[in-house]
């Protein structure tokens, strides 16, 4: 008997899960829209959108250092013009989800140097049969969609859901309780402080997150400008230089911001994960640093 002969194309190949680059959709409002290369930069080209960050960031650092720069004199006119509660109080929003971070700690593991607490590993464990339940009555209810209100009513009525999410809920509550006390405590500690070492502190808490911002923007925005192409002709880039990108209108430049983050992580499900994760009581300072973090790249 002869082999069964197959035909190439039907057999799949390691090749077929290399991902160069994406087609994506524009919209421009109404029904114009613009179809855009998104192409991952090389490593070159990286480190150049790296270093270029790296060197913006070092000029606005060394203009904060010249007591003569606008940015320096206006600076200290806005610091010394704040009271002593304020600085408080904005210091204590700066360090927010250090709070945070902190206070689920000590609810999982208890304080530094003691025994576990309650929930230890568990909760972790919680997590898992939470996503493992969903995701068998999920699969029980396999002809409805996401979005169909039928298969949101069993999961709310699911007994199993209803204990786990009730468990969740706790953790969240003591976290909650606990990052208020670690805050409190934070306060009377600064209350304490003299205020010129209070204002050092916010100087340099300022001037490192500004920097932090704005390495943050020129790496994502040269990224952008590397990965840009032309659809038909993808080894040209789309824009000529810099400023053709960032005169842009800002909506149309985190349209493509967003796209590019999706691609550059592996798909929808990391922008979802992405969503889940960024929940949070933090003020508006400290969430509006959060939505610009990427899913992946390097650190400065």
């Amino acid at each position: 008997m002869a082999d069964k002969k197959v035909s190439r194309e039907t057999v799949p190949h390691l090749s077929d899960l290399f991902t160069t680059g994406t087609l994506i959709e524009l919209s421009l409002g109404g029904e114009n829209t613009i179809e855009l290369w998104l192409e991952r930069p090389s490593t070159i080209q990286q480190d150049d959108a790296m270093n270029k960050a790296k060197a913006k960031r070092a000029r606005l650092m060394a203009a904060y250092r010249d007591e003569d720069s606008d940015e320096h004199v206006a600076l200290e006119g806005e610091l010394l013009g704040m009271s002593k509660d304020a600085i408080i109080e904005e210091l204590i929003i700066l360090e927010e989800e250090n709070f945070k971070r902190q206070a689920v700690s000590e609810v999982l593991y208890g304080p530094e140097g003691s025994d576990w607490g309650e929930y230890g590993v568990d909760y972790i464990d919680l997590l898992d049969a939470t996503q493992s339940r969903l995701q068998e009555i999920r699969e029980f209810n396999d002809g409805l969609s996401e979005e169909d209100e039928h298969l949101a009513i069993r999961i709310d009525k699911d007994e199993e859901v209803k204990r786990l999410e009730t468990q969740a809920r706790k953790f969240q509550d003591e976290s909650d309780d606990r990052k208020k006390v670690l805050i409190e405590k934070e306060k009377g500690r600064l209350g304490l402080t003299e205020l010129v070492k209070l204002v050092d502190d916010l100087r340099k808490a300022r001037i490192d997150l500004e920097g932090q911002l704005v390495w943050f923007q020129e790496y994502r925005l040269r990224m952008l400008y590397y990965s840009v192409r032309y659809p038909k002709k993808r080894t040209s880039r789309y824009f000529d230089n810099m400023d053709q990108l960032t005169s842009l209108p800002a909506w149309v430049q985190q349209q493509i911001l967003s796209d590019y983050d999706t691609f550059d992580a592996g798909g929808e499900d990391v922008k979802k994960l992405a969503s889940l994760l960024s929940s949070s009581d933090s003020s508006e300072l400290l969430k509006g640093v959060e939505e610009m973090s990427m899913p992946s790249g390097p650190k400065a």
